[in-house]
């Protein structure tokens, strides 16, 4: 079960004698998300090629486009608010670190079925589903990929422990449930053979 106890530490020490503390690396805190976006469930993340991409295509690094992108984004009572008068992050900031997401993510849950989600794929979202929408939609899932990428999130049950992502099962569609499981317990077993 997930936990909400202080991650464990490192501590270096340099060659002039200073010291610091640094996270030790801990399969319990993930850098992908589930979305319930477009046509289906989709994981987005933001593996190192597709950093080493968006870094490109963005001019900048991704230090400095998560302070673009977090620039008038607030929270209150747990809500989200967007103030676009403060915001810094153009829309094509936006729409590349969703559609680099999506071919992170590499995975969908469309009408039942589990889907690979390539390049092409996540293009065509992008195209037909964020381009034309509020780019304040936009902005609010850009953010969402860049933070976990940037501070993580604790595992769900399901994934502790896991290398290989899982979806939260009470947002897989109606009727994949048993499929996911299924499929699920079949990996396991041919690991354990």
């Amino acid at each position: 079960m997930a936990t909400t106890e202080p991650r464990k530490m490192h501590t270096a020490t340099m060659p002039d004698g200073k010291t610091f503390r640094y996270p030790a690396a801990d399969v319990n805190v993930r850098i992908d998300e589930w979305i319930e976006a477009f046509d289906g469930h989709y994981r987005v993340a933001l593996p190192m090629a597709q950093i080493d991409e968006l870094q490109r295509k963005v001019g900048c690094s991704l230090f400095e486009l998560y302070g673009r992108v977090m620039r008038g984004r607030y929270e209150a009572a747990g809500e989200p608010i967007a103030l676009a008068v403060e915001g810094v992050a153009s829309p094509q900031e936006c729409w590349e670190t969703i559609r680099l997401g999506l071919i992170g993510g590499g995975i969908a849950y469309v009408d039942d079925k589990q889907v690979p989600v390539d390049a092409v794929t996540a293009k065509r979202l992008v195209e037909n589903y964020v381009q034309p929408g509020p780019v304040v939609d936009a902005w609010g899932l850009a953010a969402i990929i860049i933070d976990r990428r940037i501070h993580g999130r604790p595992a769900r049950p399901e994934e502790e422990g896991a290398r290989e992502p899982a979806i939260p099962l009470d947002a897989l569609p109606a009727g994949s449930r048993e499929a996911f499981l299924a499929a699920r317990a079949s990996r396991a077993a041919e690991k354990a053979e």
